[in-house]
């Protein structure tokens, strides 16, 4: 059983300055998820995402440490 399900998609959103550009996961199940497990939920995500992106779902594991992913 889970405190909160967090459905959705993530991003990767493209930060720029000064003509460096660096792509790092976002979005709002990304960052509700780790709000949520930091405040002590147990915290499930239902997302969809190339198998190319897959490290964006082993930083957000490793960021909630209880997330079912």
């Amino acid at each position: 059983m889970f405190d909160i399900a967090m459905i959705g998609h993530l991003t990767k959103d493209a930060i720029i300055v000064n003509n460096s550009k660096t792509e790092i996961p976002g979005g709002a199940v990304y960052f509700s998820s780790i709000a949520a497990a930091a405040s002590g939920a147990d915290v499930l995500v239902r997302t969809r995402i190339a198998e190319t992106e897959a490290d964006y779902l082993s930083e957000m594991t490793y960021e909630i440490g209880r997330a079912h992913v």
